[in-house]
This record gives structure tokens, C-alpha cells and sequence, in this order.
């Protein structure tokens, strides 16, 4: 088990778009490769709109892998508007 992240970054295209991630990295790190992998659905959207993920917030875990699991324990994925699911 590694610390690290859960993290919520938006889009400008869009203010109800947000995804929901975890990283061991440093949470702007992370983002960066959202907004650079084309390959991927995060970064199609940034090549799709021209504009990139903006971090929202980020908070510290010991675990979170962990995080993740206990976050989607408590808010159901239909409670956020337009969730990119990657």
C-alpha cells in the first residue's frame, strides 16, 4: 500500500463535468497525462474541445485504492451530472 490521491478534476467545456480518480503521483502530475493520452476518454475530451481538465480538488489518502472503494460505497455514480467514466 502506497499514499496517495483521490482527486477530482472538471472541465471548462462543461462545469458539471467531473471524473473521479486515484494516483499514487502528485494530483497535477496525473492530470497532465488526462490531457495529453488521446487514446484515452479523458483525453478525447480535451482533443475533442481544445480545452483541458482543470483540477477541482484534490485530497491526500493513506491508501487509495481504499479511497476509491470507500467514495463509491457512499455516492452512487448517478448522483454526479455528466461523470466521465474512463
Amino acid at each position: 500500500m502506497k499514499p496517495g490521491y483521490i482527486y477530482v478534476p472538471t472541465h471548462p467545456s462543461n462545469p458539471d463535468l467531473y471524473k473521479i480518480g486515484v494516483t499514487i503521483l502528485e494530483p497535477t502530475k496525473r492530470l497532465a497525462q488526462h490531457n495529453q493520452d488521446f487514446t484515452k476518454a479523458a483525453g478525447r475530451v480535451v482533443e475533442e474541445t481544445g480545452q483541458k481538465w482543470e483540477l477541482k480538488e484534490f485530497h491526500p489518502v493513506p491508501d487509495p485504492y481504499w479511497a476509491e472503494k470507500a467514495f463509491w460505497g457512499v455516492v452512487p455514480q448517478c448522483a454526479i451530472p455528466y461523470l466521465l467514466r474512463a
